[in-house]
């Protein structure tokens, strides 16, 4: 399994063929990642493997994370970076559920 926010979704579904279930939480306000959540969804979708990818309307980068970004809020402006503690919440859920749901015995 595997938990994503960002990063390059390949722009071929079958670049993920061989992929393992993933949840993933993208920040609609991250211009970095403009399109990838719905990339992402499709390519999952379209080749069967279990997933959970939700696009957060108010996040933008790194908005899971609460530690301060000073020079990353002026050098990566497009980033939106900063915590959003909604989608946070809401993110470490779906992680959590998602890894447990899975790896519990029994």
């Amino acid at each position: 399994m595997a938990a994503v926010n960002y990063g390059e979704v390949p722009k071929r579904a079958d670049a993920l063929r061989s992929a393992c279930p993933v949840v993933a939480s993208y920040g609609r306000r991250d211009l970095g990642t403009r399109g990838h959540a719905a990339r992402l969804l499709t390519h999952l979708e379209q080749l069967g493997i279990e997933h959970d990818v939700k696009l957060y309307d108010d996040a933008g980068h790194s908005f899971m994370t609460q530690g301060h970004h000073p020079v990353g809020r002026l050098i990566f402006l497009p980033l939106r970076i900063g915590y959003e503690s909604a989608s946070a919440a809401d993110a470490w859920e779906r992680v959590y559920g998602f890894f447990d749901g899975r790896l519990k015995p029994g």
